[in-house]
């Protein structure tokens, strides 16, 4: 019963532990170094990564100028990434002056898609690996 209890506990850890992802992906189609809209396929796709609960600032992902606005991605839950947008890095670390933002991920609204789960496959390989291996020994105690 003990060692039933404590592979359920391990393995439920580990659900909440792989399904956290570190970063998110901003995403775009560009062409002549203007944003294309949501149906375009001409063009190449360009990406920025954002981390997760860090003030973050990034060039044009057309232009590669600096964009000036900085980005505090606060969380990812049921599949909608909730943030803030602020007029520049000192308002974001001094949290002044931010406006809600919400999107849905894998989902392109004004040229932009959010790709949610950059950065977390390797990291979601070790925890898995590591589940596999402790839940054997758990179970073989």
């Amino acid at each position: 019963m003990f060692k039933q209890l404590l592979t359920v506990i391990f393995v439920l850890t580990v659900i909440v532990m792989t399904s956290t992802a570190e970063s998110i992906e901003l995403c775009g189609v560009c062409e002549n170094k203007k944003l294309q809209s949501c149906s375009s396929n001409a063009g190449s796709t360009k990406c920025v990564t954002i981390p997760l609960q860090k003030c973050f600032t990034f060039d044009d992902i057309c232009t590669g100028e600096p964009y000036g606005k900085a980005y505090y991605i606060k969380s990812i839950a049921r599949g909608e990434v909730d943030g803030l947008e602020y007029p520049s890095v000192a308002t974001c670390k001094d949290e002044a002056m931010g406006i809600s933002i919400t999107q849905d991920c894998d989902t392109c609204a004004s040229g932009t898609t959010l790709k949610c789960n950059s950065g977390n496959s390797a990291y979601t390989i070790q925890i898995f690996s590591i589940a596999i291996i402790s839940t054997l020994a758990i179970l073989s105690i």
